[in-house]
């Protein structure tokens, strides 16, 4: 089994593991205004957004003003994760959510085969021993990031990843 076929495996396992995404359907949503996480729109006051992970049980670990980030810690899709928001340093406007999932991940290829049925083909890039997938969306844009081993990401933005 070649590289790329490992990888396609793993990244087809992500997609069942997604399958309980914050909303009612388990699957990540979007309104035609904004792109949601959680059903909560990636829109406006980074602290507003933070207040509302809070209020879902995350808690705050601290706020990166260098990186324009502020990190969270918690429980999605029944796996312990870091979310990282990152935001407009001049208006603090959230841009992106990242899901970093710590020790036990979903399965990339569930993920992917998930994401692939609901939103159509993605585009994919392989790049310094990572897997980025994305996905563009109404409001925004899906992207899974992979290195199909020791880390897996989710990202949802209301802007085009830059991977």
């Amino acid at each position: 089994m070649n590289y790329k076929s490992i990888i396609v495996t793993a990244l087809f396992s992500i997609t069942l593991g997604l399958s309980s995404c914050g909303n009612k359907s388990g699957k990540p949503t979007s309104s035609s205004n904004s792109i949601e996480f959680m059903e909560i729109p990636i829109e406006g006051n980074v602290n507003s957004f933070g207040e509302k992970l809070e209020q879902r049980g995350y808690y705050c670990n601290g706020d990166d003003t260098l990186s324009n980030q502020i990190g969270y810690d918690g429980i999605y899709l029944n796996k312990t994760v870091m979310i990282v928001l990152t935001y407009d340093q001049g208006t603090r406007a959230i841009n992106r959510v990242r899901t970093w999932f710590k020790k036990d991940m979903p399965s990339a290829a569930s993920l992917l085969n998930e994401y692939t049925e609901k939103y159509g083909k993605c585009e994919m890039k392989a790049e310094y021993g990572n897997v980025y997938y994305t996905w563009k969306v109404d409001g925004g844009y899906i992207g899974v990031v992979t290195d199909n081993s020791s880390f897996l990401a989710i990202d949802y933005s209301n802007k085009e990843l830059e991977y």
